[in-house]
């Protein structure tokens, strides 16, 4: 009896799951923790393995997720310039479908991808400042590529603005979480919406060097990284 009763249970919440009209669109630029953050969903905070830096989402991918008992059709989009077309092939056909929910990753310009470490770390082998800077920059040009098609409210519900890789930022993390709810990224969210619904949550589901190499932050430990994965999916839950 118990076992039928559990069976019962799990097909009642499969069928609830591909009901779900609950579709979120991942946004961010290539190298920024796109993957690894959707590839944690669904493993109950648990650490998952890095994406190699060679490997890239080269096409849209649709997930079901269940995130605290709530399921979620999630679409994982390329963040290369050069698949433009695809990801606004994507944005008008979850804009047809409101209300839509977005999650843009920005990781603070630690995007890591196949060009290597030469670039991106300096002569004492941590992250180089214009590296940074630059791809903090190449976060603003993408989120511009979907902000005029945002519409009103009851066509996207909200935006959470996940920073991944805690593990790498997390000495800054003042000024980290201050650029994203008050800093220049803020302010190009706001000047199309004044009031958008949006959330800046930090997030690392792995411990990784910067390209193998650069050192961690070295304050950020297992504890926070649960804490942050945990409090990520709380709220993921629980918005409207």
């Amino acid at each position: 009896m118990y076992r039928l009763a559990e069976d019962e249970k799990i097909l009642a919440r499969l069928a609830t799951f591909f009901k779900s009209k609950d579709t979120i669109i991942v946004l961010g630029s290539t190298g920024s923790g796109k993957t690894n953050l959707l590839e944690s969903l669904g493993a109950a905070a648990a650490l998952v393995d890095p994406i190699p830096s060679i490997t890239r989402t080269q096409t849209p991918e649709r997930r079901k997720v269940i995130v605290n008992e709530r399921p979620f059709t999630i679409i994982d989009t390329p963040g290369q310039a050069a698949h433009a077309a695809q990801r606004q092939e994507l944005y008008r056909e979850g804009l047809a479908n409101p209300p839509v929910r977005m999650i843009n990753v920005v990781s603070y310009g630690y995007h890591e991808y196949a060009t290597g470490s030469k670039e991106a770390l300096n002569g004492q082998g941590s992250p180089s400042d214009a590296w940074l800077e630059r791809h903090r920059a190449n976060e603003l040009t993408a989120m511009r590529e979907w902000l005029p098609l945002l519409g009103d409210r009851e066509t996207t519900s909200w935006i959470l603005t996940a920073v991944t890789k805690a593990d790498l930022w997390w000495s800054e993390h003042d000024a980290v979480v201050d650029y994203y709810e008050n800093g220049p990224y803020a302010e190009e969210l706001t000047r199309q919406d004044p009031g958008l619904k949006h959330s800046v949550l930090p997030y690392s589901s792995v411990f990784h060097r910067f390209y193998g190499e650069a050192p961690l932050s070295g304050m950020f430990d297992d504890e926070d990284r649960l804490q942050t994965t945990t409090h990520f999916l709380q709220q993921l839950a629980t918005l409207g």
